[in-house]
């Protein structure tokens, strides 16, 4: 790559160091011969090490401290079209007098130059950039450079250098220098959103840790800015593994607190990674938002992860995510919000031909409130035939027809009470309800509902993974959905216990 060729990626685990660095003649760094290793290393020179990553241990001097990230249960939800006040930084004049490498060579005094080649030119080239540096400013104090400290260490008549650099990260190789030289409290000023993708990779190329740990610093604000988080998520795999680390660490949470100004039909959603959008949703159902969330906002939550699985075709990933979405996600106070958000799971289950038993039925509870509650238009059932999965509008239909049979005969306020006992078959944990009143002309609504009232307590009491089904017996006769509840025997009080097992296959 250039005349002390590929130092970075030979030098990744042994940072140079002092004089007590060789550099052989394909540039290839290691220790001298009889040099031993200095475990006392100052602290401006401390390695950046990759093993640390994710870490809230990098300076970020200045930073808001809404920005330090600890338990999920400290999220705090930014409002819709929120923007983070930060202050753009710039060199002051004292830095910009330091910058004594743009000056002619008499006048700075410069002892070493930089040929800057970009990719596609001849070294001979005479348009290839030359920059005049000075090794002093290059290989010492907090910002120095373990390439460069490591190629001065070597003899050389020639003092010059070549460095073969990308069109776009060559371009920004002043900006470089201009961090280099600056005060160090300034010379973050240099990193922003057109450079720090550059300046990344000369962190990287050039062994510059404190030159990441601004990089990182930058982005960890700059994320807060949507329009920008797509290019950071585009660019991992591209930049610098300890960078790709810290955005693959800080996007997640970003995105969770900036969850109300993320559009589902935008391409920010479409740039989110599966793992990362599982964490955002598993992140957002740990930190309280959605308990206590509006019907609006939980609706809003719906529609990103809707959108986001109609573009994909992994049965798994729906699966992920559905389970993910904790029953919470589903309590809405509005039946018509939560109707509509119904028939939308629904299509999306019917379009791919996915299956979610516990989905099914709390969507399915949803929607047959929704439909008892509105005025049954041709243009809403036309719908419910074309997105609902066909089973289920054949069990609504039925129930329709049950329940208008049985209110000829039986008054549609009498109730039975039962009282119902849940257990968990494989963690064994137990889960009773007392006094549920359950009409005594239904049959499928009742039964339905009482699996949907089930689901969403018990989700809540035991974390579930995998399918799940529950089967409920009354005095020994399995409830199977298709009689009314009046025809299972009935004793007495104390008699009108429903046993369910909540069987949970691996």
């Amino acid at each position: 790559m250039d005349d002390a060729a590929a130092a970075n990626d030979n030098t990744r685990e042994e940072t140079p160091r002092d004089d007590g660095v060789k550099m052989d003649i394909d540039g290839n760094l290691g220790l001298a011969d009889g040099a031993e290793e200095d475990d006392d290393d100052d602290a401006d020179d401390e390695s950046f090490k990759s093993e640390d990553i994710p870490s809230d241990d990098i300076s970020t001097a200045g930073d808001d401290d809404e920005l330090e990230y600890d338990s999920d249960d400290d999220v705090e939800m930014k409002p819709k079209g929120y923007t983070l006040n930060v202050t753009e930084a710039t060199l002051g004049e004292e830095s910009k007098a330091l910058l004594i490498w743009r000056e002619d060579d008499e006048k700075s005094f410069s002892d070493w130059k930089i040929k800057v080649v970009a990719e596609g030119e001849d070294e001979g080239n005479e348009n290839a950039t030359v920059y005049s540096v000075h090794r002093s400013v290059l290989a010492l104090g907090p910002k120095k450079s373990g390439y460069f400290e490591a190629l001065f260490n070597e003899s050389s008549s020639d003092c010059v250098t070549t460095v073969k650099l990308s069109e776009e990260v060559a371009a920004h190789f002043p900006h470089f220098l201009d961090y280099m030289y600056s005060q160090p409290v300034e010379s973050k000023a240099t990193v922003n959103f057109a450079t720090w993708k550059s300046m990344a990779y000369f962190a990287h190329h050039f062994l510059v840790p404190r030159l990441t740990e601004d990089v990182v610093g930058f982005i960890r604000k700059d994320m807060y800015d949507l329009d920008h988080m797509e290019s950071y998520l585009f660019s991992l795999g591209g930049i610098d593994c300890d960078v790709s680390n810290h955005i693959r660490y800080m996007a997640p949470r970003v995105c969770v607190e900036m969850i109300q100004s993320i559009q589902a039909d935008s391409s920010l959603l479409k740039s989110i990674p599966h793992a990362m959008f599982s964490d955002i949703m598993s992140t957002l159902g740990r930190s309280g938002f959605v308990r206590s969330a509006t019907d609006e906002d939980r609706d809003h939550v719906h529609g990103l992860v809707i959108g986001y699985l109609d573009r994909i075709d992994d049965e798994s990933s729906f699966y992920d995510l559905s389970c993910m979405m904790s029953v919470v996600f589903f309590e809405y106070d509005d039946v018509k919000i939560a109707g509509n958000r119904a028939l939308d799971w629904l299509r999306l289950m019917k379009h791919k031909g996915w299956e979610s038993y516990w989905l099914a039925i709390v969507c399915t509870n949803f929607l047959r409130n929704y439909l008892y509650s509105q005025e049954l238009t041709a243009n809403l059932m036309s719908r419910v035939v074309k997105e609902v999965p066909d089973d289920i509008v054949a069990n609504l239909f039925r129930e329709s027809l049950l329940q208008r049979r049985g209110a000829r005969v039986q008054q549609v306020t009498e109730v039975l009470r039962f009282n119902v006992t849940l257990t968990h078959n494989w963690s064994g944990k137990r889960l009773r309800l007392d006094d549920i009143e359950l009409p005594k002309a239904a049959s499928t609504e009742a039964i339905s509902a009482l699996k949907c009232r089930l689901l969403r307590a018990y989700v809540g009491y035991v974390y579930v993974h995998n399918p799940i089904y529950l089967l409920l017996t009354h005095n020994g006769v399995l409830m199977d959905d298709k009689e009314p509840i009046s025809t299972y025997p009935i004793f007495s009080q104390e008699d009108n216990l429903i046993e369910v097992e909540w069987k949970v296959f691996s």
